[in-house]
């Protein structure tokens, strides 16, 4: 055989075993991936119930969650959800020990709803900041508005909430024709 022969199939047979570790790095994820989202109802009651304490505002359920290194997240969105653009809650359990950045957090979550529930690229920009008591701790709550990429006006608030034994995180947000203010201030209230 010749030199050049050997080195095509060693070429193939590198090339070959790649392809396989790739697949099953691949396979590996999306198992891992698969078993880390929630969606049965009952499940996700259970996991809601573990990011925080609270009670559903009228109208609303859980409708996805997830599981994954030690951080625990649920969606919540009307239970009739007919509209990509109607208002959804996400709460994100961080370990209390967590230092992270909440901007980016933030933006994860963003990027989390666009995938998950169609919502289109959202232009937001600083509109408001408001101080709120909730479980007689102060918590900073931050508003952005602005459009998708349809033009559509959106509303959005996110903070991070320290509960008596966890820190809670929450980004709302929805067209602005959508977005519940009573609802949202409903679940805040009730959060323990």
């Amino acid at each position: 055989m010749t030199r050049r022969k050997k080195s095509v199939i060693a070429f193939i047979t590198l090339f070959f075993m790649t392809c396989v570790c790739c697949g099953g790095l691949a396979l590996l994820g999306s198992w891992f991936l698969g078993r880390s989202l929630v969606t049965d109802p009952a499940q996700l009651q259970t996991l809601g119930a573990s990011v925080a304490a609270y009670t559903l505002p009228a109208g609303y359920t859980e409708v996805a969650g997830m599981r994954l290194f030690g951080t625990e997240m649920v969606a919540i969105a009307p239970a009739n959800l007919t509209e990509a653009d109607e208002m959804m809650i996400m709460l994100m359990r961080v370990p209390a020990s967590a230092d992270f950045d909440q901007t980016l957090l933030q933006k994860q979550l963003e990027l989390d709803l666009q995938q998950q529930f169609s919502v289109r690229q959202l232009n937001l920009s600083f509109d408001h900041i408001e101080t709120r008591t909730i479980q007689d701790r102060e918590v900073t709550l931050t508003f952005r508005t602005g459009t998708n990429a349809d033009g559509v006006a959106y509303r959005q608030m996110s903070g991070l909430i320290s509960l008596s034994d966890r820190n809670v995180f929450i980004l709302a947000q929805g067209a602005a024709d959508y977005c519940n203010q009573n609802a949202l201030d409903a679940l805040l209230q009730s959060m323990q």
